[in-house]
C-alpha cells in the first residue's frame, strides 16, 4: 500500500511537471509569435517611410533637373554666346586692321563695311526678340499719335466751321439791318462776308438764303457808279464765286452761280441806280 501511494504521488508531480512545461512552451510560442508580428508591422512601417522620403528626394531631384538646372544652362549659354561674339568681333576686327593697313584706301572701305555688317548681324542675333518687342511698341505709340492727332484735327475742323457759321450769323444780321436803313452798299459787302463764312460753315440753309438775298435784292439795288467806287465788293463777289465753282460738285451750286453772274452783270450795266423797296427783314438768318 505505501509503495503503490509513493508511485501514485510520484505519477502526479510528474503528469504535473509535464502540464506546466506545456503552458509554459505554449507562452513562450505565443510570446515569440506577438514579437514576430510588432517586428514586421513596425518594419513595414519603416519601409512606407523610407519609400515616402524616397519619393520626395526623387521629386525634388526632378524638379531641380527640368526647372532650375535648365535655367542656369540657358544662362551660361547666353553668356557663353555673348562671350563667344565679342571674341569673334574682336578677331576679325584685328583680322581686318591687318588687312586695311596693307591694302588700297578703296579696299579699306570695303573692309570696313564688312566688319560692320558682321558686328549688325551679331547684335541682330543677340536682340532680335528686343527688337521686335520694340517694334510692336513703337508700332502701337505711332497709330495711338496718329489717332490722337485725327481727333484734334477733326475737333480743330468742327470748332473752325462752328465759328465761321457764328460770323456769317453776324455779317448776316449786319447786313439785313443797313438793308432796312437803305445803305445797299454796306449791305451788299455784310452779306457778301456771311455768306463767305457760310461756305466755310455747315449752315447750309442760311448759305442758301444769303445767296439768294445777294442776287436776288441787293444786286438790283447797286449800279456801275456804286461797283466802280466799291471795289470791295468785287473782291467779295469773286472770292464767293470761286468758292462756289469749288463746292459745285454734281451741279449742286450751277443755279446759284448763275443767278450771281446774271446779277453782277445787270449791276455793272446799271447806270441809275433803282428806286429802294421796303426792307427785307423777312429773310433774316434761321435760329
Amino acid at each position: 500500500m505505501p509503495t503503490n501511494l509513493v508511485v501514485a504521488v510520484t505519477n502526479y508531480f510528474s503528469v504535473t511537471n509535464s502540464i506546466s512545461y506545456t503552458n509554459s512552451v505554449a507562452l513562450d510560442s505565443f510570446t515569440l509569435l506577438k514579437h514576430v508580428d510588432e517586428f514586421y508591422a513596425t518594419s513595414w512601417a519603416h519601409l512606407l517611410t523610407i519609400i515616402t522620403i524616397a519619393l520626395s528626394i526623387l521629386a525634388i531631384t526632378v524638379t531641380i533637373f527640368s526647372i532650375i538646372i535648365p535655367m542656369i544652362q540657358r544662362k551660361e549659354q547666353k553668356r557663353s554666346f555673348s562671350e563667344n561674339v565679342e571674341k569673334a568681333v574682336a578677331d576679325l576686327q584685328k583680322e581686318f586692321r591687318g588687312a586695311i593697313a596693307s591694302e588700297h584706301d578703296s579696299n579699306t572701305q570695303i573692309l570696313s563695311a564688312s566688319i560692320d555688317a558682321m558686328k549688325k548681324e551679331f547684335k541682330e542675333a543677340i536682340d532680335s526678340e528686343h527688337q521686335s518687342n520694340s517694334k510692336i511698341i513703337s508700332t502701337g505709340i505711332d497709330e495711338m499719335k496718329r489717332e490722337i492727332k485725327q481727333e484734334l484735327d477733326d475737333t480743330r475742323n468742327q470748332m473752325a466751321k462752328d465759328m465761321a457759321g457764328m460770323e456769317g450769323g453776324t455779317f448776316h444780321v449786319q447786313a439785313l439791318l443797313m438793308a432796312d436803313k437803305g445803305a445797299y452798299i454796306v449791305a451788299m459787302t455784310s452779306m457778301l462776308d456771311a455768306a463767305n463764312q457760310y461756305s466755310q460753315s455747315n449752315d447750309e440753309a442760311n448759305f442758301q438764303k444769303a445767296l439768294t438775298i445777294i442776287s436776288a435784292n441787293y444786286f438790283s439795288k447797286l449800279n456801275k457808279k456804286d461797283l466802280d467806287e466799291n471795289a470791295a465788293i468785287k473782291e467779295k463777289y469773286d472770292t464767293l464765286v470761286a468758292t462756289l465753282s469749288r463746292l459745285n460738285a454734281n451741279g449742286r451750286y450751277t443755279n446759284s452761280l448763275d443767278s450771281l453772274r446774271r446779277a453782277m452783270k445787270l449791276a455793272s450795266e446799271r447806270i441809275q441806280q433803282a428806286p429802294v423797296p421796303a426792307g427785307i427783314s423777312a429773310l433774316a438768318p434761321k435760329k
